[in-house]
């Protein structure tokens, strides 16, 4: 009896901590994009799905891209969306039922040498997911591989400090209709930064790039860490799935590059390597050439590479057009074996008659 009083107290302390807990992410925790990107991508299907970090998420527009590719595509990329981050995020659209014909996947090595994100509220993105067998998992993984797991379960922790004008400014962004109705207006607060419906940041004017860019260093080429093995996964998932892989590295500022050129220059031969060995595509922005000439510090609105609204057009056009070679290319190939079968088959007919 005594046994079974104890097993109940710490039920019920459980109980109340995870409602404590709830009711503190609700209160405190800012509202991010990444609640309605997951939820759109969770409940309606896309031909191309764009994952990655904000570069990608302010450098890739699908409406240029749907132009030149014909299809339709939504970009799911969003501050802090690692490696790990990317898995999951497809693992959960997956189980969905909402299969993309297409993945365009960033790749970025200061990220991929990065320890998991889990001190802002865009890395929480876990929190938006339904209730599935991929949600623990992803949580777990967030704990087990985050750079700070106190954030993951707890992640009002670091806005406590918080004052009162920015609490009730949240409380009244969570209590709109666009918000309880995931409409992407509900995420447009900030000047000069506006969210489309498909996904995509347009940066407006703003500033240029201030300070001095930061820095890191490649580790083994590429060939351990969670990002490693998370990025196989994904490779893993799109052959179960009948899904083509695309890889990107999109540019950087001349600047940023120059600072760690060896180690950038060692990331991309890797995953060409890697991409030729396991027959997905790779296509690399951050050449001496490209970031010399085609783009100027101008173009970005900081160090990390977010481009604002004119050159991310221009940009999205250029990538759109390889996007398109690539699927007509597949297209040509599916058609020539699908051909060849054929053959094999009347051949196969031909030899049956004349025995």
């Amino acid at each position: 009896m005594k046994l079974i009083k104890k097993l109940l107290l710490v039920i019920l302390a459980l109980a109340v901590i995870l409602l404590l807990n709830t009711l503190l992410y609700y209160l405190i925790l800012p509202i991010n994009i990444g609640r309605y990107k997951i939820h759109t991508v969770e409940n309606s299907a896309c031909d191309d799905l764009i994952l990655g970090t904000r570069r990608a998420c302010t450098d890739l527009d699908p409406d240029v891209l749907d132009a030149a590719t014909g299809r339709t595509s939504f970009n799911a990329a969003y501050d802090e969306q690692y490696m790990l981050d990317c898995c999951y995020t497809l693992t959960d659209i997956v189980s969905c039922g909402n299969i993309p014909k297409r993945v365009i996947l960033e790749f970025d090595p200061a990220t991929w040498s990065a320890d998991n994100q889990t001190d802002n509220d865009p890395a929480c993105g876990y929190l938006a997911m339904k209730i599935s067998v991929t949600k623990p998992e992803y949580l777990y993984d967030k704990i087990k591989y985050g750079s700070n797991q106190l954030s993951v379960l707890f992640p009002w922790r670091q806005y406590v400090g918080t004052g009162t004008d920015e609490l009730q400014a949240n409380l009244d962004a969570k209590t709109t209709e666009a918000y309880r109705n995931y409409d992407v207006s509900a995420y447009n607060t900030e000047e000069g930064l506006v969210y489309k419906k498909n996904g995509f940041l347009v940066i407006e004017g703003g500033t240029d790039p201030e300070g001095e860019p930061g820095s890191f260093t490649l580790k083994k080429e590429m060939k351990e860490g969670t990002s490693y093995d998370y990025f196989h996964t994904i490779i893993t998932l799109c052959e179960m799935e009948d899904i083509d892989l695309e890889v990107v590295t999109l540019p950087i500022p001349l600047k940023v590059y120059k600072a760690d050129k060896e180690s950038y220059d060692n990331a991309y031969a890797a995953m060409k390597k890697l991409s030729d060995s396991k027959g997905f595509g790779y296509q690399n922005y951050v050449t001496e050439a490209v970031v010399e000439n085609a783009y100027l510090p101008e173009d970005y609105a900081d160090w990390y590479g977010c481009m604002k609204r004119k050159p991310a057009e221009e940009f999205s056009g250029i990538y759109g057009a390889y996007l398109k070679e690539r699927q007509d290319l597949k297209e040509k190939e599916k058609e020539e074996a699908e051909s060849s079968s054929e053959d094999d088959g009347q051949n196969g007919i031909d030899i049956v008659f004349q025995w």
